[in-house]
């Protein structure tokens, strides 16, 4: 394992030195700190999947100020959402950030404060003639479903039903998704409140969509540590560290002015809750 995870680690590197865009510039890095590889997902505003000509992402933005605090330093490769599991169960990838599920518990450990909370919403088209406010309104409409997304208890029942009878439209990309429900494809879509807003805006469709009253409460995301991780030899103690970062960060009002920055667009266009 050791063996695998050195050469793991030698790839990674040398993808990051060939690929700025899904690594951080060399101007960056504190050559004093082991690097630790930290997933950077398509998750606007949190993560852009570390393209270049965007902001980092409120979430990264956290991590990046935090994990040197915890004597590393952050490595931040692009995982597509398919292969993130995997990836960070076998330990190829030390951080990502998760809500809480059982599921997850075998494979990471959660630190304690939140990096961002978010809600889910239904949304469907500004036109539409129906709305969604319980899991029964579904039965009748085509759903989208963006692949690798994972739901609360009550609409991972509604979606495995509509798998299955057919009646799922499945994408790889948020963009695929407001495109699916704007043009027709489906009826409605479940999808982070924020995500799903940000994205529609982004293509210049927000005012073709609406959200509905159907969701899931608002739900926080914490840094994880992949439990197969062998750069970090003492887990608990790098996540008090982290912890502790980011809850200076929410006492000091240093997280507000960066969650501000990515928030007050979508406050402006919107003037809609997350």
């Amino acid at each position: 394992m050791r063996v695998v995870s050195a050469c793991i680690g030698f790839l990674f590197s040398a993808l990051a030195l060939i690929t700025p865009a899904h690594g951080i510039g060399a101007a960056n890095k504190d050559l004093s700190k082991p690097s630790i590889v930290v997933a950077d997902t398509d998750w606007a505003p949190f993560f852009f999947a570390g393209r270049v000509w965007t902001q980092d992402g409120l979430a990264k933005e956290v991590l990046k100020r935090c994990i040197p605090e915890a004597g590393f330093q952050p490595q931040f490769m692009f995982i597509p959402v398919g292969r993130l599991k995997q990836n960070v169960t076998e330990g190829m990838v030390d951080i990502n950030v998760y809500g809480h599920n059982p599921e997850r518990d075998a494979f990471v450990t959660y630190g304690k404060e939140s990096v961002f909370e978010s809600t889910y919403r239904a949304f469907i088209r500004n036109d539409a003639t129906f709305d969604v406010e319980h899991s029964v309104d579904f039965k009748p409409l085509k759903v989208g479903h963006l692949n690798g997304l994972n739901y609360w208890p009550e609409y991972r029942t509604v979606i495995k039903s509509k798998t299955d009878m057919g009646e799922v439209h499945t994408v790889k990309r948020d963009e695929e998704l407001v495109h699916a429900l704007v043009n027709g494809d489906v009826d409605v879509v479940v999808a982070s409140s924020t995500t799903f807003h940000w994205h529609a805006q982004q293509l210049g469709l927000g005012h073709k969509v609406k959200a509905t009253t159907y969701g899931s409460d608002s739900r926080a995301y914490f840094m994880t540590l992949s439990k197969s991780s062998e750069i970090v030899k003492d887990h608990a103690a790098f996540l008090h560290s982290t912890d502790q970062c980011i809850r200076n960060m929410k006492e000091s009002g240093e997280y507000n002015e960066i969650e501000s920055r990515y928030y007050s667009h979508y406050y402006a266009i919107t003037q809609a809750p997350f």
